[in-house]
């Protein structure tokens, strides 16, 4: 064997080592996800109050608690990504940070329609996950009582695959489990496209 072979050798590594690489990646993410999402709750969550931030999806209105929030932005300058699924919008630049965009209809089996200068991107982050979901208009921020959700709901498992924690049984706001999406590892998208020549 020539010393360049055996070089190239020693560099690349084997199909078992990037295995073992990506698993050790996947492995760290979900760690780091994990401290994140035990965060201690706040004075209004131990008061049994929580903020949400709520939108309409359609002419439904849905509701994410606050402390995922990052920030809201106009869905403007997106950028479509080949070979993703359908629930990717694909990427925009907010703030110098290249930022994932999601559309929550295609999880929770809503028409698509098409955006208008209402849209808005809500930038969901926790430690180690960060994505935008698109949403059609923000209606505003309101405090609710987590007990007073409706859970299992007969229509809960088919429409948003587990993604709705309950509605509210005062203003009928359906409760989306940011919690449940930043901590989701099929989320994690990992596609390479081979280019023959």
């Amino acid at each position: 064997m020539a010393l360049g072979e055996a070089e190239q050798q020693e560099q690349s590594p084997t199909p078992a080592a990037e295995a073992a690489s990506l698993e050790h990646k996947r492995q760290a993410t979900l760690r780091a996800r994990a401290i994140a999402l035990a965060q201690p709750v706040s004075d209004d969550e131990e008061a049994g109050q929580i903020e949400v931030v709520t939108f309409m999806l359609g002419k439904e209105k849905y509701g994410i608690a606050s402390r995922w929030i990052r920030e809201v932005h106009p869905l403007r300058d997106l950028t479509p990504l080949p070979c993703t699924p359908a629930y990717v919008l694909g990427i925009t630049h907010i703030r110098r940070r290249i930022t994932s965009v999601l559309d929550p209809k295609a999880w929770l089996g809503l028409a698509r329609a098409e955006w208008s200068d209402q849209s808005r991107i809500i930038v969901l982050h926790a430690e180690g996950m960060e994505f935008g979901l698109a949403v059609d208009q923000i209606e505003g921020v309101q405090t609710i009582t987590p007990t007073l959700l409706e859970t299992g709901l007969p229509t809960q498992e088919a429409v948003g695959n587990g993604l709705v924690q309950g509605v509210t049984t005062l203003s009928g706001i359906i409760m989306l489990d940011a919690a449940g999406m930043l901590a989701d590892e099929n989320l994690i998208i990992h596609e390479e496209v081979l280019i023959k020549e």
